[in-house]
């Protein structure tokens, strides 16, 4: 697993810049991705995947410890696909 300056310092060689700028870069992807998901759009990532909201209907659910039947809201939840390319490249062994 890598975090946000692993990821940062892999783009910064990359590029050739800072990893200070590389971050800034990141950040700013990072946020675009949120305002785009918090305005209920989906994004799609050519040779990458996609993610878009999914709603989960309100349902009862029986709570496994007491027994008990409880009621679960309406749900948004993130879900991603990976693109064919990405897939393809996975399985010939070039995803690193």
């Amino acid at each position: 697993m890598i975090n946000k300056r692993d990821l940062a310092r892999q783009v910064s060689k990359k590029l050739d810049t800072t990893q200070a700028e590389a971050l800034t870069v990141i950040e700013a992807v990072i946020e675009a991705l949120a305002d785009n998901f918090m305005a209920q759009k989906s994004v799609h990532l050519t040779g990458f995947g996609a993610w878009k909201l999914k709603t989960r209907a309100a349902r009862t659910l029986k709570n496994p410890k007491t027994g008990q039947m409880m009621a679960l809201p309406v749900t948004t939840a993130l879900q991603f696909s990976v693109s064919h390319v990405l897939k393809q490249r996975l399985r010939e062994g070039k995803g690193s």
